[in-house]
């Protein structure tokens, strides 16, 4: 009797603004998937409104055996699997868990702010986004924004200034 595979995320890529209906006729068909979304304020000609919007424009996540991605590319709105080398790239489960912790974490508390500067690498040394590094491309008051490569994404990130710490200083 063979052994069943283990799932494994992907990522698939969507046609424009299709994520979240992609998203709920996968998890129709009993596929697990996840969408991460962000609140946005956008601001119409007569009121403003507040809207969930993907957080990775353009990509769904999904966990599955290898046997069912033709299941998946038959969805409405799904174009491909991200590939590399020519074979659908899989995506290191903590690095899902580690965005999910990311868009989850709503806690910010403010302590003494670390010394780092624009184009320094970083580590975040506390928080959901604990052991990942950066590169710091903006300092905005108490928040360093860091360009974290991940998900074979560069994501930027606002992190309290004193969950990081300096791992490599700008030379010059």
């Amino acid at each position: 009797m063979p052994v069943p595979s283990t799932p494994h995320w992907y990522a698939v890529y969507s046609r424009p603004n299709m994520e979240k209906k992609i998203a709920e006729a996968l998890a129709l068909k009993g596929i697990v998937v996840y969408c991460p979304v962000h609140k946005v304020r956008r601001r119409w000609s007569d009121r403003y409104k507040v809207l969930e919007v993907p957080a990775f424009r353009g990509y769904v996540f999904v966990q599955i055996h290898d046997d069912i991605r033709w299941t998946v590319l038959a969805t409405p709105g799904v174009l491909n699997f991200v590939c590399h080398e020519g074979k659908p790239a899989r995506i290191p489960a903590r690095e899902i868990e580690t965005v999910r912790l990311f868009f989850n974490d709503i806690e910010q508390t403010i302590l003494d702010e670390t010394d780092v500067r624009v184009s320094d690498v970083a580590r975040v040394h506390s928080g959901v986004l604990m052991g990942m590094e950066g590169e710091v491309v903006d300092i905005q008051h108490r928040y360093a924004i860091l360009n974290i490569p991940s998900l074979g994404l560069h994501m930027q990130v606002k992190v309290p200034r004193h969950q990081v710490s300096v791992v490599k200083r700008k030379t010059g």
